[in-house]
């Protein structure tokens, strides 16, 4: 940060080429899978935007991240949310049940924020599963917001990067806000098909 406050009077780069490749060495991913945003909170806004259109809705669960309600109403898309479990995790056989034609966008918190449970990479697994049957045609783009990814076991956690490398329709979100504590720097990033990257980077201002 220091050494950047020399060169503040420039524009920044708005590729963001070396940041795409520094996350693509620690991901993994290649680097026109990858799209910033000013947070994940910008991501789930140019996502709605881009692939929630008029008629259609966005589906997610109570008592999770607000940011997906907040950018749904904001484009005045619908919103349909399921009550939490009796252990105030994600109720995923309620969410199935909720799927329809006009699903075009799962939100998916894991962790949860802010109640801090944890999905099995069975229990997401089973629930795609479930979701791609029911909208073999067409199914939504799931986004799995690993925001708090790093605060658990890799054991533990469901490996989002198979899960994206199987079902292309499916996004990772990501923050250096967290485990990182850079809030204010405002840095999101999304690993995701370099279609759905396209899309985003076409309705970004």
């Amino acid at each position: 940060v220091n050494e950047a406050l020399a060169t503040l009077n420039q524009y920044p780069d708005g590729g963001q080429y070396n940041l795409k490749r520094a996350v693509s060495a620690k991901t993994g991913v290649e680097p026109e899978n990858i799209a910033f945003g000013n947070g994940s909170n910008e991501l789930i806004s140019l996502l709605i935007q881009a692939f929630v259109l008029p008629g259609t809705h966005v589906l997610t669960s109570e008592g999770t991240f607000i940011a997906y309600q907040l950018g749904a109403h904001a484009m005045s898309r619908e919103i349909v949310a399921t009550p939490l479990n009796g252990r105030g995790g994600y109720d995923l056989d309620a969410m199935a049940e909720k799927v329809t034609d006009s699903t075009r966008m799962i939100f998916i918190a894991n962790p949860n924020n802010p109640t801090g449970t944890l999905l099995s990479a069975e229990e997401l697994r089973d629930f795609i599963a479930k979701v791609d049957s029911r909208a073999a045609d067409d199914p939504p783009v799931l986004v799995l917001d690993e925001a708090y990814y790093e605060y658990v076991d890799p054991e533990l956690c469901p490996n989002a990067l198979g899960i994206l490398s199987s079902r292309p329709r499916t996004v990772i979100l990501r923050t250096f806000s967290k485990a990182y504590g850079l809030a204010g720097l405002r840095c999101g990033y999304g690993l995701m098909s370099e279609g759905l990257a396209h899309h985003i980077n076409q309705v970004r201002t």
